[in-house]
């Protein structure tokens, strides 16, 4: 794929693979509890060469991997998640990188510098933004929704006059483009932590009960992951009431995608949520991470790509 790497001065580990074009998409993806941007996506970008259909759409992306530590509360994580991703709404995320990093030139890579970025790949917005969580990403995904929307709605209230007064065509407002971001969710923890299966199995034994037990309940984002935590369920609640009274805005509904064998969280979204049949012999870990007889994360995410694009 025509992408080159770029890493960010703040945000830990984040980083992103940025197309040699203009791009008209910008995709981030968040990862779940104890996750991390390479482990959780791992050969993401390998198989989208594989996504024959939509191959000409990933090359148009932007792509985004965020980090963050596991281990303060959801309200924390997404504030700090927003200032990601209102940086890469607005200008792309170029006020986010490296002062200097690798660009490609016509024979091989050179040092390069923000203007030259900007000049090899335009400065006009994105047309669409796609934020792709994975467990407890998706519930920080959420939250930095709620958030910021409420902010944009309480000076607002009428969104549909909001939209149509920033104009035709590209989106001008990256308020609006956050907005109407697509949600795109793998196995989200936005119901709550369910403890069956592998991990549940794990704490009935002793010695692994002690060691897990101690890592889990000393971080407080893990007790927010508890399925009537005030959070996850005001969450919801906000959620769902926002979605009835501004339904064109796009983001306040995820599509999600959970593997048959799922054994962490509880399967299920929002009332509104669209809930795609399960994945057979896939597992809470497993669901997200492509491979060449498993396309379906690349083409899940795609999927949305193209109808973000055409919406």
């Amino acid at each position: 794929m025509d992408h080159f790497p770029v890493n960010f001065m703040r945000f830990g580990l984040s980083f992103a693979l940025l197309s040699v074009k203009r791009p008209r998409v910008g995709v981030i993806f968040v990862h779940g509890f104890d996750g991390g941007p390479t482990t959780t996506w791992v050969d993401f970008r390998g198989m989208m060469r594989h996504d024959g259909n939509q191959i000409a759409f990933w090359r148009d992306c932007d792509l985004f991997f965020y980090s963050y530590v596991s281990s303060d509360q959801i309200p924390a994580l997404a504030e700090q998640f927003l200032d990601f991703l209102t940086s890469v709404a607005a200008v792309k995320g170029q006020d986010l990188s490296d002062s200097e990093y690798p660009l490609p030139s016509s024979k091989d890579y050179v040092l390069g510098s923000r203007p030259e970025l900007a000049k090899l790949r335009g400065e006009d917005p994105y047309e669409a933004l796609i934020l792709v969580g994975h467990s407890t990403g998706a519930v920080i995904i959420r939250k930095a929704i709620e958030d910021r929307i409420k902010t944009v709605l309480k000076d607002h209230p009428d969104s549909a006059k909001w939209e149509s007064s920033i104009g035709d065509g590209a989106v001008a407002s990256y308020d609006l483009l956050i907005a109407k971001s697509s949600l795109r969710f793998f196995a989200p923890a936005h119901l709550g932590f369910l403890g069956a299966g592998k991990l549940g199995a794990a704490k009935q034994i002793p010695i692994i009960d002690r060691i897990v037990g101690i890592h889990l309940e000393s971080k407080p984002l893990f007790h927010n992951l508890k399925h009537d935590c005030p959070t996850l369920v005001d969450l919801r609640a906000s959620t769902e009431k926002l979605y009835e009274k501004h339904k064109q805005l796009r983001a306040f509904k995820a599509t999600m995608l959970f593997g048959t064998h799922e054994e962490i969280v509880y399967q299920g979204g929002y009332d509104h949520d669209d809930l795609l049949p399960t994945v057979p012999g896939h597992y809470h870990s497993s669901i997200c991470k492509p491979n060449v007889d498993y396309l379906k994360p690349v083409e899940f995410v795609t999927a949305q790509t193209a109808s973000a694009k055409n919406a």
